[in-house]
């Protein structure tokens, strides 16, 4: 499934620096710019909130309406996060033609339980994300991978990955995305020697003693 196409409303950015950037943060608006395709770079001020939704909706390209009334197709190509408050400091954007490809990472979703896990075995998940090449106007949401017949020493390489049709992995075909590891040693010992210890019913014989 492709990507919703999402309108977000910008406003020019005047007053620019950290200080008006604080100052623009404070009022619920997010500073951001608008570059690429040899034009201006434009300076722009987006909803914090209309922008938190475009995140939860993992939109990648969006439609930027300017003040003056035209729009124009983007990327989100960097947002600048606060590390003590996870509060967005700036967003960079990148005009894009819809029907040019480009560069971007997508999540790797797992879906279902793998047959090894349920068997005692651990899924170790080493990619997560996982840079693809396709039309601006065709980004998958994610790329969705069932695990539900892999067995314990089974490995899921990027080649084992399902593209949707005109995307293509960037990554080495034969780099793992997961493993399904084999329980501890020490486990499979203990459940062993609980399987073969006799079941004990009612109370222990007592002894008589002297």
């Amino acid at each position: 499934m492709t990507q919703e196409m999402l309108v977000l409303e910008a406003e020019i950015r005047e007053a620019l620096g950290s200080a008006n950037a604080r100052r623009l943060r404070r009022s619920g608006r997010t500073p951001a710019v608008l570059y690429g395709k040899k034009k201006d770079n434009v300076h722009l001020s987006l909803d914090t909130r209309a922008f938190a939704d475009v995140l939860r909706h993992h939109a990648r390209v969006l439609t930027v309406k300017l003040p003056d009334g035209s729009s124009e197709p983007a990327v989100v190509k960097e947002i600048a996060w606060d590390e003590l408050t996870d509060e967005i400091l700036h967003v960079d954007l990148t005009r894009v033609d819809l029907d040019e490809r480009i560069h971007l990472e997508v999540g790797i979703e797992l879906v279902g339980d793998a047959k090894g896990v349920l068997q005692g075995g651990m899924l170790q998940q080493l990619l997560h994300e996982i840079e693809i090449e396709c039309r601006a106007d065709a980004i998958p949401e994610a790329l969705k991978v069932d695990i539900s017949e892999l067995g314990i020493d089974d490995v899921l390489r990027v080649a084992d990955l399902p593209l949707p049709d005109g995307v293509r992995a960037l990554r080495d075909a034969d780099e793992l995305v997961l493993h399904v590891l084999p329980p501890k040693r020490g486990e499979v010992v203990e459940e062993a020697e609980a399987a073969s210890e006799p079941e004990r019913i009612g109370k222990p014989k007592e002894t008589d003693e002297g």
